[in-house]
């Protein structure tokens, strides 16, 4: 533990920035069979990159989150499906595993990443753990979003 302020400020990670700036968008590549979807982000700060790619993937992103939650439901033993009859009780048990994970791998998590993630979940169209669970974070009005869906003209 540092106790010389001099040395906690010197030695502390900065604070996260959650200026949004920059730009994304996506386009596809196609081969006439298959398709990639192909995402380009570019800012000055990690929240701003997480920011955009949960403006421009929020659908990609809410279909994993559903097969993700309902893949650790089926994790559930039999004998506790019992005492969860609820579909919504299943998912709260799960989610409150899934934050004791969180919990348990946060010391060990980048603080790049972190503020990646805290980006994403700005706009994330699911419910997004850490801080308040069961919170919807939706995009805010009030948040200006220089995001376009093509790629910006040529120079």
């Amino acid at each position: 533990m540092l106790h010389d302020q001099r040395a906690k400020k010197l030695f502390s990670p900065p604070a996260m920035d959650t200026h949004v700036n920059g730009r994304g968008w996506t386009n596809t590549a196609s081969d006439g069979t298959n398709a990639v979807l192909i995402l380009h982000l570019e800012a000055t700060n990690y929240y701003s990159l997480g920011y955009h790619q949960g403006k421009l993937l929020a659908p990609e992103i809410m279909a994993t989150y559903e097969r993700v939650m309902t893949g650790a439901e089926k994790f559930i033993p039999k004998a506790a499906l019992k005492f969860l009859p609820l579909a919504s009780e299943r998912r709260q048990v799960v989610e409150s595993i899934l934050d004791h994970a969180r919990l348990a791998m946060a010391p060990f998590v980048p603080p790049e990443d972190q503020e990646e993630m805290a980006g994403l979940a700005k706009v994330s169209p699911t419910p997004v753990t850490g801080g308040s669970r069961k919170t919807l974070c939706s995009s805010s009005a009030s948040t200006p979003s220089p995001i376009s869906a093509k790629p910006p003209a040529p120079p």
